[in-house]
């Protein structure tokens, strides 16, 4: 029998309730905020909705457009770490806000509430009443394959309602929940003398810092790595592509700092930190045996009326619809051409993201963005270059009294100025301002493992390594992909065999070989 360590007896659920609130605040407070051209609000808004029209919708097939350096799963699993983090529901994108107003309904930590909820005794219809600690799993419309709990009118049981938005982001959330009840068993197996509360808490903490290192050492080294290496701004991240122990506590923050506690930037919330939107693919391969028709890759959104031909959420799991997670992320049994690839971060936007639906029609959603940054008083991407000393070799040409001003267009951008990496990472600006929150977020939770324990890795955790007895990875460098496989949700869901379209072959068919 082994010992529960002291950090595991402290509880982790303070201030973890599904109620707590923070303010936004800025990053360039001092910065004068940016305004679109027109001379009333009207003109303004139809401005960037022709900028949105004519500038940032990426043309059908457009192949180049492929980012071979981030897996298509890294922009779902970015979206899962926006819930963990970020909720404000009172905001409005037609008025102006002042952030220092708006309450965000998610603690500014790591610490998946989005998850947990506010724990078994305060969120108890995540939990299974039977199983003090374990999650609640639920069945899909097959009655075979696992989805999330769900009540009688199909609504999941999760810590946030976003995490159904999408198949994808769902079945991420599916995933952490099977990740936590294994690690909950492994933990009672090892530890049988502790209480079932004390059990539940040991688990919650080995995954939550098992998330909190993937997600500094897989997702932002993808996004950031190479960040002007060597140059003014290389401090940020400290060389985090050179040292596979780098922990955020050594990230040196230069505008991400606050008096009090962590809040969330809106200058990462409605700018930065949307880059995501640009690398959603047209449409992507679930699985083997999904399709409409002659074609095998279904988008997020398609016709507002009919959500059975893309991956839209808020529903029961569809009959064959469960992600075959070694075509989304980089795993052991991944095959070329798998994983799918992103789409360049640059500033186009996938067809079936330039419409999204919003009650019973489509509106652009790069309109969306640029008027939310507008109506959020962000300052100009070049003002924040400024304010950053990027110099001028780093920055891209911007035509001066137009959207591309917009903070959030300029981040994407300015990743056309990174020669060969243009379009597979973040620039200079973007890159400060993600990479700074991250591990301000990290360093300010006096519960994250960089604070507790800063040379942890998974790879000290026996109950981990046993759970990934089949496929173990270097204890230094654990990726989302081990997660999953932590998580059992790693073995191809669907029959292997099959006719199937890969990427960039639409239109062709060809048989997997696994």
């Amino acid at each position: 029998m082994r010992h529960a360590q002291a950090h595991d007896l402290v509880d982790g659920s303070v201030p973890r309730s599904s109620f707590y609130d923070s303010p936004f605040g800025r990053m360039f407070g001092r910065l004068e905020p940016w305004v679109p051209a027109g001379t009333t609000d009207e003109q303004r808004e139809q401005t960037l909705l022709e900028f949105a029209h004519e500038e940032m919708v990426e043309s059908d097939g457009a192949l180049l457009s492929e980012n071979k350096a981030i897996a298509a799963g890294y922009t779902y699993f970015g979206q899962f770490v926006d819930h963990d983090i970020t909720f404000d529901p009172t905001s409005s994108v037609r008025r102006q806000n002042d952030p220092n107003k708006l309450s965000n309904f998610r603690t500014p930590r790591f610490d998946l509430d989005s998850v947990y909820g506010a724990g078994p005794e305060a969120s108890p219809y995540l939990y299974d009443a039977n199983d003090h600690g374990k999650f609640l799993i639920g069945a899909g419309e097959s009655g075979v394959e696992d989805d999330l709990p769900r009540n009688h009118q199909g609504v999941a049981l999760i810590g946030d309602p976003r995490n159904d938005e999408n198949l994808i982001v769902s079945q991420l959330q599916l995933a952490f929940l099977k990740l936590h009840n294994r690690v909950l068993d492994g933990v009672r197996s090892e530890y049988p003398g502790l209480e079932a509360d004390q059990a539940f808490r040991r688990a919650q903490r080995i995954v939550r810092w098992f998330y909190q290192y993937v997600v500094w050492n897989d997702f932002v080294r993808l996004l950031v790595h190479d960040l002007l290496h060597g140059g003014a701004l290389s401090t940020v991240v400290d060389d985090v592509s050179s040292s596979k122990h780098t922990t955020a506590r050594i990230a040196r923050r230069r505008f991400y700092r606050w008096k009090q506690a962590p809040y969330i930037p809106v200058e990462f919330s409605v700018a930065a930190y949307r880059f995501g939107h640009s690398m959603v693919r047209p449409g992507y391969q679930v699985n083997t045996t999904v399709g409409i028709g002659e074609e095998f890759e279904l988008p997020i959104f398609s016709d507002p009326h009919d959500r059975s031909s893309d991956l839209r959420g808020g529903r029961p799991l569809p009959a064959g619809f469960a992600i075959q997670w070694d075509w989304f992320f980089p795993m052991p049994s991944s095959i070329a051409p798998f994983p799918q690839n992103s789409r360049r971060i640059d500033t186009k936007l996938a067809p079936s993201m330039s419409h999204i639906p919003m009650g019973d029609t489509t509106v652009p959603l790069a309109f969306l963005n640029l008027r939310r940054g507008w109506r959020m008083d962000l300052p100009s991407g070049p003002a924040v270059a400024d304010a950053l000393g990027v110099p001028a070799a780093g920055r891209p040409l911007i035509d001066t009294g137009t959207p591309q001003e917009s903070l959030w267009f300029y981040i994407l951008k300015e990743t056309t100025t990174l020669g060969a990496m243009s379009g597979k990472m973040l620039g200079p600006v973007g890159g400060t301002i993600v990479a700074e929150v991250f591990a301000g977020l990290l360093d300010g939770d006096p519960l994250s493992y960089v604070n507790l324990d800063p040379l942890w890795t998974p790879g000290k955790e026996p109950v981990l390594v046993e759970l990934m007895r089949t496929a173990s990875p270097r204890q230094d460098d654990w990726s989302v992909g081990d997660l999953l496989t932590a998580a059992g949700v790693d073995a191809p869901t669907t029959a292997a065999s099959g006719p199937i379209v890969f990427p960039g072959t639409r239109g062709r068919r060809r048989t997997p070989s696994h």
